[in-house]
């Protein structure tokens, strides 16, 4: 118990079932220390790509194992906060997410390899407007954005 400076939630609250999700937020908190932090990835429910992927449509189970589900950042955000969390939510991937599910569209084939090192560059961008850029003082003209286009959304839950 409160043993870590940090504690990683990044791409694995999606995979567990609802009833665990919350236990494993629950046991994270009991792990990270005073002042330690929770970094937590979460898949946005509402985002209108993820709602066309085939495995995202509904939470479910396959024979393998594999569970896949959506979650709510803002009721993910107010469970952390009934934990006595600070909470955060630094940044989501929406430039990120426009582009890769624009470019998944494309026949990949007619993309020359100069295009593909132009658009490794364009991404790196996006990265850079999600990461550093967006959550700024324009942050509220995208909200309503974010919550359509994002993909995913980082948090950090902070102990006090």
């Amino acid at each position: 118990s409160h043993s870590f400076d940090k504690v990683l939630l990044l791409g694995i609250l999606e995979h567990l079932p609802d009833e665990y999700k919350k236990l494993v937020i629950k046991e994270a908190n009991r792990l990270v220390k005073r002042k330690g932090t929770i970094y937590l990835v979460v898949n946005n429910k509402k985002s209108i790509f993820l709602k066309l992927v085939k495995k995202w449509k509904k939470p479910m189970q396959k024979k393998s194992g594999y569970y896949s589900s959506l979650m709510d950042p803002c009721k993910t955000a107010a469970y952390l906060k009934s934990l006595n969390l600070k909470v955060s939510i630094v940044s989501s991937n929406l430039y990120y997410s426009i582009l890769l599910h624009a470019l998944d569209k494309i026949d990949h084939t007619l993309i020359s390899k100069s295009d593909i090192n132009k658009i490794a560059e364009l991404f790196e961008h996006c990265i850079d407007l999600d990461v550093n850029k967006h959550r700024n003082k324009l942050s509220k003209l995208y909200e309503s954005l974010e919550e359509k286009f994002a993909d995913q959304y980082f948090l950090l839950a902070t102990r006090k």
